[in-house]
Parts: structure tokens; C-alpha cells; sequence
């Protein structure tokens, strides 16, 4: 199992906007693209207190009914960073088979023949999702 935190997202503030609504779009829309996972029903948690480095929570819904988190972050007067928390996109899947077959070979003393990982964003279970990994003698595991 394999965990950890994909990629983060910065985005401006107009007048007017609130840093949660904010947020929202950016999950909705930039989120959705980067991380290969439709997002829907974005919603966050009033930040309260808008001070620079203050957080919020939000979440989002994908079709298969799964929870999506973020950690929303003031960054500055009219910025504020998302971060997904349980959420693997391609790119992270992308570090994985590179690493993994590093990793396995040293700890487990196997050759490595590949490691595939899911090409579109997973929310995480048990803060985990799965790749394949399969060594040189043909044999495979997740």
C-alpha cells in the first residue's frame, strides 16, 4: 500500500470573493484537471479567521460516491492554496513507479520488471490505493 499527498493549487482572489468560495472553484475546476478525478459538490468550511496562514477544510464528491479532502490554506490578502489530503493524482502515481522499484529491490532483494499505478487521480483508503508490481521472474503483486 502506498500513501501520500498530491499536488497543491494556488489561486486568486477578486473582490468580493470569499477564500471558501474560492477554494471551491479551485477544486471544482483546476483540481478536477490536474488530478484526472471529476469533482463535484465542493464544499468548505467557513475560515472564520481570515488571517494569513489560517486553514479550513473542504471536500468534495467524485461519481463513484467517494469522500475527497482538502486542507485550504490562506496564503496571502487575495490567495489561498488547496491541498488535497486523501486524493493521488497522476503525477504522484508518476513518482511511485519511478521509486517503487528502487525501493523493492532494496528491501526485498527482487528485480523489478514494472510498476503500474492507476493514470487518473484515486481518493485514498486507509489513507492507500494499490499498484501492481510485477518482477523480472513474471510474478506479481500489489
Amino acid at each position: 500500500a502506498l500513501a501520500g499527498v498530491g499536488a497543491l493549487t494556488l489561486g486568486a482572489c477578486s473582490i468580493g470573493d470569499t477564500f471558501d468560495g474560492v477554494a471551491v472553484e479551485l477544486i471544482e475546476n483546476d483540481l478536477t484537471e490536474l488530478l484526472q478525478l471529476e469533482l463535484t459538490d465542493a464544499e468548505c468550511a467557513d475560515p472564520g479567521d481570515e488571517e494569513v496562514g489560517s486553514s479550513f477544510e473542504c471536500t468534495a464528491s467524485t461519481p463513484g460516491g467517494e469522500t475527497a479532502r482538502f486542507t485550504a490554506t490562506i496564503q496571502t490578502e487575495d490567495s489561498v492554496e488547496v491541498v488535497p489530503t486523501n486524493v493521488f493524482g497522476p503525477e504522484d502515481f508518476e513518482l511511485v513507479e519511478a521509486d517503487a522499484p528502487v525501493v523493492v529491490e532494496r528491501e526485498l532483494q527482487v528485480e523489478i520488471a514494472s510498476v503500474e499505478c492507476p493514470d487518473v487521480g484515486v481518493v485514498l483508503v486507509d489513507n492507500s490505493t494499490t499498484c501492481t508490481i510485477t518482477a523480472a521472474d513474471g510474478s506479481a503483486a500489489e
